[in-house]
């Protein structure tokens, strides 16, 4: 079996303390319960596993970063005072060790699994990220959502040049599995952009959501042209050519997650993948 993990805040049932009671990391077991283990954490935003150790989980926070080597039975903070707010975190797919993480401070870079930390914001002109994708079909290359657009990293964060987007807070960013040249962004107030060149160039897509606040997008991962995005006051809107029109409309007031799972097909259709989508929001 699996555990499912959850990064989480604030519910409406948190009481009015200093003291966080809901806030932090979430386990679900075989039997559909969730329970919080680990550290009570403020300001949960991003969580990750090692693809090369699926004992280490990364979770990124208002203090930091903490890092567990068993499976989240124990939690150590990896980052000093400097660096704060993290919110994602890529792992370099051909440099086993080597991951990346977006803060509101600029990104950040561990070369030991997340063991320690340093900052990688060289020729970056703004600072503040919320998401960061690296590059799977090509080792050391980054792609960076900022406050002013996609910026692009050919070297492992040590220098970042400007992509072709909107100059607006890019707030998440995905890649395809299966065509790893697309990827997917949604963003604050200009709605969902579509790269086809690996983050090169952008390309507005579904007119329908262009002034929305887009905080989740998604990709099938063995079918490329099934796209998913949601956000605030719009809903969860899904294409399955690519972007070009929108199939499918999920009312929602706020989306916050998005993922598309693909389950094997039987009884009347053996061989047939058929995808669901989970999705969270308020």
């Amino acid at each position: 079996g699996h555990d499912l993990f959850s990064a989480a805040t604030m519910t409406r049932s948190h009481p009015n303390t200093s003291i966080p009671t809901d806030w932090g990391v979430y386990r679900r077991d075989g039997g559909g319960e969730w329970s919080r283990f680990g550290p009570r954490l403020l300001g949960v935003a991003g969580m990750a596993h090692d693809p090369a150790n699926p004992e280490v989980l990364l979770v990124g926070a208002g203090d930091g970063v903490l890092r567990s080597e068993d499976r989240g039975r124990s939690w150590r903070l990896t980052t000093g005072w400097q660096i704060a707010d993290v919110r994602a975190f890529a792992f370099d797919a051909g440099q086993p060790g080597r991951v990346y993480a977006a803060t509101q401070w600029g990104p950040i870079l561990s070369v030991d699994g997340g063991r320690s930390w340093r900052g990688a914001a060289e020729g970056l002109p703004v600072r503040y990220a919320q998401t960061i994708a690296a590059d799977r079909a090509k080792p050391g290359r980054v792609i960076l959502g900022t406050e002013q657009g996609v910026f692009v990293s050919e070297n492992g964060a040590a220098s970042w040049h400007a992509g072709d987007s909107p100059p607006v807070t890019i707030l998440r960013l995905v890649q395809a599995a299966s065509r790893p040249a697309l990827f997917l962004a949604g963003t604050e107030g200009r709605g969902a952009w579509r790269s086809r060149d690996g983050g090169r160039s952008w390309q507005a897509i579904d007119p329908a959501s262009a002034g929305a606040n887009l905080y989740a997008v998604a990709i099938r991962s063995d079918a490329a042209d099934t796209l998913a995005i949601g956000g605030w006051e719009a809903g969860v809107r899904i294409s399955t050519d690519g972007g070009t029109s929108p199939d499918a409309f999920i009312r929602c007031s706020a989306v916050w997650s998005i993922s598309i799972v693909t389950t094997g097909g039987g009884g009347f259709l053996p061989g047939v993948r058929r995808e669901k989508y989970l999705v969270i929001c308020f």
